[in-house]
C-alpha cells in the first residue's frame, strides 16, 4: 500500500493549524531544492561563502527562511508555492553575496536579511511585498518569469554553459552589476556577451517559428 503524500497547499494548511509534523514533511520535501541552491550559489567565483561552515549557516537560515515563506504564502498568489520560495531562496542568496563582497562576516548578514524579506509577520511582509520595486517580490512577476522559463528550457542544449547562465540571469532581471560580479567580469564584457546571447535566442525563436 503505497503511502499517501500531501499537497503543498495541504501541508501548508496543517502548518497553520500548528501541526508540527506538516513542519517536518515541508522541510524534508524541500531540503534537495535548498541544498541544490546553495550548492550552485557556492559554485560562483569569488564567493566568499562557500567554506562547508558558511554552507551550512546558509541550508539552517534557509530552512528558516521555508517556514517564514510557509507562514506568508497564500493560495490566492498566481503563483505555486514552489515558485514563491525559489525565488524567496534566490533574492536572499543574492543579498548575502552583495554582502559578502564587502565584509567577511556573511553570516551576520544572512541572519539580517531574513528579517527584510519574510517580515516578522504578515502585515510587515505585505506592506514590503506592496512598496518594494524589486520583482522578486511580486508573485505575479514570479509567475510570469516561471511561465517564461519553462517557455525557452528545449533551447537549452543550443547554448554554451556560459551562455545559458548569462541567458538565465537577465530572465531573472540580475542587474548588470550584480551579473558582472557573479560572472566575474566586467559590466561592459557582461553587456557585450548578453547583447551576443538575445541575438542567438531571437535567432533560434526566428528559426523555430518558420519551421513549425
Amino acid at each position: 500500500m503505497t503511502e499517501e503524500v500531501s499537497t503543498d497547499n495541504e501541508l501548508l494548511y496543517m502548518m497553520h493549524q500548528q501541526d508540527d509534523w506538516a513542519v517536518e514533511d515541508l522541510l524534508n520535501k524541500y531540503k534537495p531544492m535548498i541544498c541544490g541552491m546553495i550548492f550552485r550559489f557556492g559554485q560562483f567565483d569569488s564567493c566568499s561563502v562557500s567554506s562547508d561552515a558558511y554552507r551550512e549557516d546558509l541550508e539552517q537560515e534557509s530552512r528558516m527562511m521555508l517556514v517564514g515563506a510557509a507562514e506568508n504564502y497564500r493560495e490566492d498568489y498566481p503563483c505555486s508555492f514552489k515558485t514563491y520560495l525559489q525565488n524567496c531562496l534566490r533574492k536572499h542568496l543574492l543579498t548575502i553575496y552583495r554582502h559578502s563582497q564587502c565584509s567577511s562576516d556573511a553570516a551576520f548578514y544572512a541572519c539580517d536579511s531574513l528579517d527584510i524579506i519574510v517580515g516578522e509577520n504578515h502585515a510587515t511582509y505585505k506592506a514590503e511585498l506592496l512598496a518594494s520595486n524589486d520583482r522578486f517580490f511580486d508573485p505575479v512577476y514570479c509567475f510570469a518569469l516561471n511561465e517564461a522559463s519553462k517557455q525557452i528550457k528545449h533551447l537549452r542544449r543550443y547554448f554554451t554553459p556560459k551562455e545559458w547562465k548569462i541567458l538565465c540571469l537577465s530572465l531573472e532581471s540580475t542587474s548588470y552589476q550584480e551579473a558582472a560580479a557573479l560572472l566575474n567580469i566586467t559590466r561592459k564584457s557582461y553587456g557585450n556577451q548578453l547583447s551576443r546571447v538575445r541575438k542567438k535566442l531571437e535567432y533560434l525563436t526566428r528559426k523555430f517559428s518558420e519551421e513549425a
